[in-house]
């Protein structure tokens, strides 16, 4: 990505498009875009196995609610899944 820019900020008007068109055509759609994220994140933990050794050394204070491993000094993570 750019610097600057965030995935989220690019992906979020193709995100609600999707999200509403789903909405539209039903819960078999919702199944079949549910479908598709759980691909992109087999996608990503094949990506990250690759680089995880490269991934161990670092350390930050902002970890997103997910499944994600903790790796900060903080003693409480605000705004975040109780990890």
């Amino acid at each position: 990505m750019i610097a600057g820019i965030h995935t989220r900020d690019t992906l979020k008007q193709a995100w609600y498009e999707a999200c509403s068109m789903a909405d539209d055509i039903g819960h078999v759609a919702t199944v079949e875009l549910e479908a598709s994220l759980k691909r992109f994140t087999s996608f990503c933990n094949a990506k990250g196995a690759e680089t995880k050794d490269r991934k161990e050394c670092e350390i930050g204070k902002i970890v997103p609610m997910s499944q994600g491993t903790y790796k900060g000094t903080s003693d409480r993570i605000y705004n975040t899944h109780h990890m």
